[in-house]
């Protein structure tokens, strides 16, 4: 039987492309919502057949539609 080795294996990563050289960072664009700056929730739909997807989410509380279905966060317009 062979010795395994006994120092755990650790993968790394590449490095982000904003600090690549030679490559520039992009800046992130917010979207708003009734003038409020939205953020995104890691929405699992998928139990109840709406999928999984990013939604928009104002101060702790997600964006319904009229169905009760979480809007997705692309579908809101970008801040000026």
């Amino acid at each position: 039987m062979a010795d395994l080795p006994t120092q755990p294996v650790l993968h790394t990563s590449s490095p982000s492309p904003a600090t690549q050289k030679g490559k520039k960072h992009t800046t992130q664009r917010n979207r708003v919502y009734n003038g409020e700056r939205v953020t995104n929730a890691l929405y699992n739909g998928r139990a109840v057949g709406h999928g999984m997807y990013f939604a928009a989410m104002v101060n702790g509380q997600l964006i319904l539609d009229s169905d009760g279905k979480p809007i997705p966060t692309r579908l809101l317009p970008l801040a000026p």
